[in-house]
């Protein structure tokens, strides 16, 4: 069983990617995708001295600028398949695999999959920092990995009481959760998705339209509605070596990606949860309204506290974009 893994990397990120690069060199993976994505002259510097002496297989991919993790995932997957792996295994340039990981995902494909399903099936290593996935292994119910039904741009008001208790505690819910052997899960992120080649016939590649955020929902939520399956593995560890920006490990209480992100990354988180949710996550047009309309009361109210109502601009070019399909790459929001 040959693998590839595939990461993509950009900005100043050499000390996170150097992490994982070392991790692969003790992991069963035959070869390795490298995607630049338009990163500083300081990490690609950093990256080429370090590969000089790297023992595994390897493609580096140079992008003279960042086109966004849909752009970058799309070319590094596309590398693989030229070459001679038969599977696929994408990681995040922040991700610390355990040193069993692959070897885990390796295990449960053999016991889970057969050989006629190989076109419809995905496996996912278990982020045990991300909530989503605590709260999948704790409530065993496969939709809580996505965001709520009929939320808008995240808000919904059936998730406060959660929020409240996080903000208040300091603590996510759900992270003393046990994680079972596996759990089926309707999309998954792109870091410790693993597949093999076949499936991209049956998915096709990254949405490049989304340009990042949501854009790896909209890559494997096809998996599912196509009559696939996606196993959550709860043995297949990962951590993530940096927290995300819009994930924080404590949010404060007036936290909001709007206000506590750049720009051009609020934007894009903000249009495309609004774009995914409109066409894959609403079911009820009261319910959305309702939450949209209180969402507007919360997010200005918020602006005039902190003192940033300059951000609803970001706010309302997102919404305005949103409703208008107005996907891409936006001029105003330049990576």
């Amino acid at each position: 069983m040959k693998v590839c893994a595939v990461t993509v990397t950009y900005g100043n990120r050499f000390h996170l990617l150097e992490k994982l690069l070392t991790a692969l060199q003790e992991i069963a993976a035959s070869e390795v995708v490298i995607v630049n994505n338009g990163s500083s002259q300081e990490s690609s510097e950093a990256l080429k001295k370090y590969l000089e002496s790297y023992n595994k297989k390897y493609y580096l991919l140079e992008l003279p600028n960042n086109t966004g993790s849909a752009g970058g995932f799309r070319l590094g997957i596309e590398t693989a398949l030229k070459g001679e792996c038969d599977f696929i295994w994408i990681l995040d340039d922040d991700n610390l695999p355990k040193k069993d990981a692959l070897e885990v995902l390796k295990k449960y494909w053999a016991q889970l999959v057969d050989e006629t399903e190989y076109q419809k099936i995905a496996l996912l290593s278990n982020r045990v920092d991300r909530k989503n996935f605590n709260k999948v292994f704790y409530t065993q119910k496969a939709t809580d990995v996505l965001p709520r039904k009929n939320n808008f741009m995240g808000f919904h008001w059936a998730d406060m009481f959660e929020k409240f208790y996080e903000r208040l505690y300091k603590k996510n819910p759900y992270q003393d959760a046990q994680a079972s052997s596996y759990v089926k899960i309707p999309a998954a992120p792109y870091g410790g998705l693993f597949f093999h080649r076949a499936l991209i016939n049956t998915i096709d590649l990254p949405p490049q339209e989304y340009v990042l955020y949501m854009d790896d929902f909209a890559f494997t939520l096809p998996i599912t509605t196509n009559g696939g399956i996606i196993y959550l593995i709860g043995e297949s560890i990962l951590e993530d070596a940096e927290q995300s920006t819009y994930l924080p490990k404590h949010k404060k209480w007036l936290h909001h990606t709007l206000f506590d992100a750049k720009s051009q990354y609020a934007y894009y988180t903000l249009r495309n949860i609004l774009y995914f949710c409109k066409n894959y996550l609403t079911d009820n047009f009261l319910v959305f309204k309702i939450n949209q309309y209180s969402f507007y009361i919360f997010i200005t109210l918020m602006a005039l506290i902190r003192g940033q109502t300059s951000k609803l601009k970001v706010l309302k070019d997102a919404i305005q974009d949103a409703d208008n399909n107005k996907m891409g790459l936006n001029d105003k929001y330049q990576l």
